[in-house]
């Protein structure tokens, strides 16, 4: 295959939480000759900059102000409005697996520390792959939408058709969790037995997804442990696994998860923020708070704690602790409509209701189908009647 030279007007968005590392990256581009360069560290309207400038690629560092890079590009991955824009990760976690990478939307992940006069040969390679991939991820993307909007019978059209062409994992993969929503269980698995070793443990996660959900656990730590061996300890499979057993409000399988990752060394702040969540669901809101407080000290002060820490405070009636969380909410994300939601609740809690019905208004005017605020603000003013 003839290669494929790297464009030097390509539009690329690089997206860091340190300024120096901006400026290194951008000044080792511009040597090669780009200079359609879009640097920012504003990690909580990076979509919006992705909507309005359309960059060809974008450069995420782990690193970030206020937010693992890794949530930036599920952010981006989950956006509806954007393309399949590729990622190169500059990371500081084990280098991932190929079927890891297409998971997270990773065309090249980058293990930090690295040399600066190897990010283009890095650009020139995934420029060269993407170039030859456009014409099957354009069906790709096709069958992603149609799962987004419940079309599940066209997802599966598309890539039962992709696997019998090619035989690629990612086809095979895209068609199990298509038969998996669905509800077509068994099929989902039979397509997942068809692969090589390699996805395996593709198999084991659906298996450990299926006995969480029907609340079936008692085989799901051992199973977990061997999703850790096949997968060298992955912090990916970790964090889906954690994000079951938190989705489903199985204790025990929270903690155990926590401790694995501890003793794999995987340093970050969802750890100790699902070990809050299980002293939340125990109602021990104080252990939760106190939890939560290591964390902020030790990851910083990110959006997910301040609303599990403002949950806490609302379940121990301390309204006057959650309006300090909620209000910072705000700050960082300003066009959500849950935080005034719960600040509403707060304001409620601590007699004011005119703040209350203010929070309310504002969140209607971000959300206007939002039920829960339209039925709160009745039983105000049925209460004010």
């Amino acid at each position: 295959m003839e290669s494929v030279e790297l464009d030097p007007n390509l539009l690329i968005l690089i997206l860091s939480g340190k300024a120096e590392t901006l400026f290194l990256i951008s000044q080792e581009m511009k040597k090669g000759g780009f200079t359609n360069l879009i640097k920012t560290q504003d990690v909580f309207n990076v979509q919006k900059i992705c909507l309005k400038g359309n960059p060809d690629m974008i450069l995420i560092d782990q690193y970030q102000n206020q937010m693992d890079g890794w949530e930036v590009v599920k952010n981006i991955k989950n956006d509806e409005n954007l393309p399949n824009l590729p990622i190169v990760f500059f990371g500081e976690d084990d280098p991932l697996k190929k079927d890891e990478f297409e998971e997270y939307g990773i065309v090249a992940y980058v293990q930090k520390p690295f040399l600066l006069k190897s990010i283009l040969p890095v650009l020139a390679t995934t420029y060269d792959d993407l170039h030859f991939a456009t014409k099957d991820e354009h069906f790709y993307t096709k069958a992603k939408k149609f799962l987004l909007e419940d079309l599940v019978e066209k997802a599966i059209n598309i890539y039962e058709n992709i696997w019998q062409k090619t035989g690629s994992g990612r086809s095979a993969v895209g068609l199990s969790l298509s038969y998996e929503k669905n509800r077509e269980i068994e099929k989902a698995e039979k397509v997942l037995e068809t692969l090589s070793d390699a996805f395996s443990v593709q198999k084991d996660l659906l298996r450990f997804k299926n006995l969480v959900r029907k609340s079936d656990i008692a085989e799901c730590p051992q199973l977990f442990r061997k999703i850790m061996d096949q997968s060298n300890g992955s912090p990916l499979y970790i964090f889906k696994c954690l994000g079951y057993a938190l989705e489903f409000k199985f204790e025990d399988l929270i903690l155990e998860i926590c401790s694995v990752a501890e003793t794999n060394g995987i340093h970050n702040s969802r750890i100790p923020l699902a070990r809050a969540e299980v002293a939340f669901m125990k109602k021990n809101f104080s252990e939760a708070v106190k939890v939560i407080e290591f964390s902020e000290q030790k990851f910083g002060v990110w959006i997910d704690s301040l609303e599990l820490k403002g949950r806490c405070y609302l379940g121990a009636r301390r309204g006057d602790l959650a309006i300090e969380c909620y209000q910072k909410i705000i700050q960082l994300a300003p066009e959500d409509h849950l935080p005034l939601y719960n600040l509403a609740l707060a304001y409620i809690q601590c007699d004011d209701k005119k703040e209350a019905m203010k929070c309310l208004e504002r969140c209607l005017l971000k959300e206007p189908e939002f039920y829960l605020a339209t039925r709160l603000i009745g039983k105000i003013q049925s209460q004010s009647a």
